[in-house]
């Protein structure tokens, strides 16, 4: 009975989609922000990979140590 009220989206544009998004679209949006930001190109790429929540849990995680 649910399969019939939702419709479905085909398995494989899906996860293209999504591993689209997540590994290219963010990171180099993140990129291009920061791109006229006064840090170094390793550090664009950091926080375009891990972004600004992940680098929140890494610091938060560094302050236990």
């Amino acid at each position: 009975m649910i399969s019939e009220l939702a419709p479905e989206a085909p398995l494989f544009p899906a996860l293209l989609l999504a591993a689209v998004v997540i590994l290219v679209a963010r990171p180099l949006a993140i990129c291009l922000v920061l791109r006229h930001a006064a840090v170094s190109n390793a550090a664009r790429v950091f926080i375009g990979w891990f972004g600004p929540r992940g680098l929140n849990s890494l610091l938060l995680a560094l302050l236990v140590f």
